[in-house]
């Protein structure tokens, strides 16, 4: 009965932690490409992963290796928690490592996979969702976010 008072309750307020939107955002315009997708994912087991310690490695590694192989029929909550990964791994890099790599700067691709985070984590209702990636990728996200605005200020 709760649960379900719950869900009536936060069933459109999920936005509002990131603002209103009036549109959905469409996420494949937003992912790397497959060969970004893999650098950010090794730079995210070099410099978050030893801090952090939140996804098991082998497992998630292969899912994000097939999913590179088809990202249009990638899991809702898998999308959500690559966002989060590209961010926190984005984050730990300085500007001029973000442009040699990525040549672009690091407020740019914060920007975008911020968004690309937050879109994915409204798709999977994340204040309703008691799945395992879903609750890591807002884990992240939230890390992310602190360090990111302390780190801007």
């Amino acid at each position: 009965m709760v649960s379900e008072a719950w869900n009536k309750w936060s069933a459109r307020d999920d936005a509002l932690l990131f603002g209103l939107r009036t549109s959905a955002v469409d996420l494949s315009t937003l992912h790397p490409e497959p060969a970004q997708i893999l650098k950010l994912w090794q730079i995210y087991l070099d410099n978050v992963n030893p801090m952090l310690k939140v996804t098991h490695t082998p497992t998630l590694q292969a899912r994000i290796i097939e999913a590179v192989g088809g990202m249009k029929g990638i899991d809702i909550f898998l999308e959500a928690l690559m966002f989060s990964i590209y961010c926190t791994a984005v984050l730990s890099l300085t500007n001029e490592d973000a442009l040699g790599i990525f040549s672009s700067s690091k407020d740019d691709l914060m920007a975008r996979y911020q968004l690309g985070c937050q879109q994915a984590l409204l798709n999977c209702g994340f204040l309703r969702c008691d799945n395992r990636d879903c609750l890591t990728a807002f884990y992240l996200y939230l890390v992310g976010n602190i360090v990111y605005d302390t780190d801007t200020c």
